[in-house]
């Protein structure tokens, strides 16, 4: 009897141990991958509102570049009037304002207060605006062309209309490459965005996009699975021990905890510290063009879940010693009391 009830006993603490450290992880869960309101941090504590998004999409970008659009070999459409124009057509405050409405439709779904996940970017409304800051940029180039009909000039080189200023001509070049592509035409929504990217190569963790309100769902379970059988399991280490066990039992489980979150807080620590000053080739994985957008959001993104996991963990840690320590005195007080009285 004795034997099954250290076996039970040893059992319940191991599920006690097992579901404090899974609230953990799901408290950290809970303050940062879903909480909406800390994957805004991220993206803008990264600046990348201020350009670099827009940098990454024209360097990462060629096939509906403007220039083979131009009808003049003499203008030069580079990715970096291409992104200059960008800039100024996209604002940081358009871009932040979109982005977040986009999380915010993103969390709506996964929590599940929306039966779809849908957004609109009306990029369509930036059209006429991207057409001036573009040939704005393309105007110095138009300007030393040579007006037509002004001098005798071969067929294959490029020159102005004389009833067209450079301003004008700059407009109407611009105007007339991207007539020719679909660039900025319509809204951006989920629809066109899927459309865009279906025959592209499968990105990992695609197939798991359409689980994730399950996987909410799931959660959402586990916060109350998890502290239930956490109390059952005190309560059974508690309950199975004879009287005089159960203080002994109580502080082997508190120590027991404690050796657990001392597992979880380690690793976390050391991330948290290392990523400070490594990317663990992170650029060399993504890119040089890409790695400037994504690396550092990634870093902000681990370093911020380890922060977490090492606050929650500590603090589950330090309380699980304090109550180790305050059993353990209880438990020597008792054996000196039970000395005397013999």
């Amino acid at each position: 009897m004795k034997i099954l009830r250290m076996i039970v006993a040893g059992l319940a603490g191991f599920a006690c141990a097992v579901s404090l450290v899974g609230i953990v992880y799901l408290f950290t869960l809970q303050a940062t991958v879903m909480n909406r309101s800390a994957v805004k941090s991220w993206i803008s504590d990264n600046k990348i509102y201020d350009g670099k998004l827009i940098t990454a999409l024209v360097q990462t970008s060629s096939a509906d570049s403007p220039q083979s659009n131009i009808p003049s070999s003499a203008i030069n459409v580079s990715p970096e009037i291409i992104k200059s124009a960008m800039v100024a057509t996209f604002p940081p405050d358009f871009v932040q304002m979109h982005t977040e409405a986009v999380i915010d439709s993103a969390y709506d779904w996964i929590e599940g207060k929306s039966p779809e996940f849908k957004f609109s970017i009306p990029i369509d409304q930036k059209r006429d605006t991207f057409i001036q800051q573009l040939s704005k940029s393309l105007e110095p180039q138009v300007t030393v062309l040579p007006v037509c009909g002004s001098v005798r000039i071969a067929q294959n080189i490029a020159c102005r209309p004389p009833n067209l200023t450079a301003e004008q001509f700059a407009v109407q070049i611009t105007t007339q490459s991207l007539s020719a592509s679909e660039t900025f035409t319509t809204p951006l929504t989920n629809e066109s965005f899927s459309q865009s990217t279906q025959n592209d190569t499968p990105q990992p963790g695609t197939s798991l996009l359409p689980r994730l309100p399950m996987l909410h769902a799931a959660t959402d379970m586990l916060f109350v699975i998890l502290p239930t059988i956490a109390i059952i399991s005190v309560l059974t280490v508690i309950f199975v021990n004879t009287a005089g066990h159960r203080l002994v039992a109580s502080a082997r489980l508190a120590r027991l905890i404690f050796f657990s979150m001392l597992v979880t807080f380690t690793p976390a620590l050391i991330i948290l510290f290392i990523l400070k000053y490594n990317d663990f080739g992170l650029v060399n994985l993504f890119g040089a063009q890409m790695g400037e957008l994504i690396v550092p959001l990634i870093k902000t993104i681990i370093i911020d879940i380890a922060y977490n996991l090492a606050i929650f963990s500590g603090i589950a840690g330090i309380l699980a010693v304090i109550t180790w320590i305050i059993l353990s005195v209880q438990q020597q007080r008792l054996l000196k009391n039970t000395a005397q009285i013999q």
